[in-house]
């Protein structure tokens, strides 16, 4: 007497297969989301962290502004596109000797361009996909003003518009020309 062969006819296993291949799909496709997703993060924290250390540098820029005697033009001028500033700290040089330098909002094809502009070069610092944003300022009687050219220099200064968060700074260089002189003398401490 023959016994039926055991096995699986063909049919079974090209089942099988076609199930195995189908769960092998949904993995590898999960697995290539997953890494697609890794990366495109990847990219947006390098591009948040270079933001911040923009927004880092134009706050420690602006806060470094030097004061202007009274007879002299103001150290700080600035419009709604443009800041200028006598700083004695620039981001491109060693800190000591002041010196002239400007940050300015540049349209570009993708949004708007802070650059740097010091002792005749210009550094692209940050891009923006923003069209619109400004610097403003915040006067003595508390009122935003769009231009500033007097003295002394504003309370605080705003880049806003710029990226999906205000960037404020205040100015150092708010004492007055008697405490600059009393603090060059040595008799303020």
């Amino acid at each position: 007497m023959l016994r039926p062969a055991r096995g699986y006819s063909l049919i079974e296993v090209v089942i099988a297969l076609t199930i195995i291949a189908m769960i092998m799909g949904f993995i590898f496709e999960g697995v290539f989301g997953a890494a697609r997703l890794s990366a495109r993060l990847g990219l947006r924290a390098g591009e948040l962290q270079r933001d911040a250390i923009a927004a880092d540098w134009l706050r420690q820029s602006l806060a470094s502004a030097l004061p202007a005697q009274k007879r002299d033009p103001p150290s700080l001028r600035g419009e709604a596109q443009a800041i200028t500033l006598t700083t004695a700290a620039s981001l491109h040089a060693r800190p000591g000797a002041p010196r002239s330098v400007t940050w300015s909002l540049t349209p570009d094809p993708l949004g708007l361009t802070l650059t740097y502009q010091a002792d005749g070069l210009a550094w692209k610092v940050a891009r923006s996909r923003h069209s619109e944003a400004s610097f403003s300022f915040l006067d003595g009687e508390g009122r935003w003003v769009a231009t500033w050219a007097q003295h002394p220099p504003p309370r605080l200064i705003a880049l806003t518009g710029f990226w999906d968060y205000p960037v404020l700074a205040h100015p150092r260089a708010r004492e007055t020309v008697e405490q600059s002189d009393l603090l060059r003398s040595g008799g303020l401490q």
